[in-house]
């Protein structure tokens, strides 16, 4: 049956990385306790059916996790250990990004397609112009703008129709 899949996806782009930012579920429990409460769905409610949201999430995402795992195995998915900060776990992915936009064929491309124009010859100012838009990709300004400082979400309820405070309270 798998065979079946992959013919079905044998035209899809296959991506230049996928980054897994891996975080145990001992490190998540208090993130979501502390921003935003247990959400109905994230909890795994709904599969999970029972009184108590804590052990229903805890399961639901253990489940997710050996998922993840078992895929990034697989696929070779670039996992970053996402228990840092988040400057940190940032820093680790713009250099990870910045290196495949290093590599990007199309920059290559883009200078064959210069080079036919001029009859095989690429004078040094057409080299500058390509070298300085490839560092002006959009992602790569993407990355310069959301390095800067920023502030977390905050939500006013977790999904279930209850605050997140109300779920911390005895």
């Amino acid at each position: 049956m798998r065979s079946g899949f992959a013919s079905i996806y044998s035209v899809a782009l296959k991506p230049d990385a996928v980054f897994y930012l891996r975080l145990g579920i001992e490190q998540l429990v208090p993130r979501v306790v502390f921003t935003r409460g247990f959400d109905y769905w994230e909890s795994g409610m709904d599969l999970y059916p029972g009184q108590d949201m804590y052990e229903s999430f805890c399961n639901y995402q253990a489940a997710l996790l050996a998922e993840f795992d078992r895929l990034s195995e697989e696929f070779k998915f670039e996992t970053i250990d996402a228990s840092a900060d988040a400057r940190s776990v940032f820093s680790q992915l713009k250099v990870k990004i910045l290196a495949l936009l290093e590599n990007d064929s199309r920059k290559q491309f883009v200078s064959m397609l210069a080079m036919r124009a001029n009859g095989g010859i690429m004078p040094k100012a057409e080299e500058d112009a390509i070298a300085a838009a490839a560092r002006r990709h959009s992602v790569t300004r993407d990355l310069e703008l959301v390095s800067r400082p920023f502030t977390a979400h905050t939500s006013n309820g977790n999904g279930n129709g209850h605050s997140a405070i109300q779920n911390l309270k005895p």
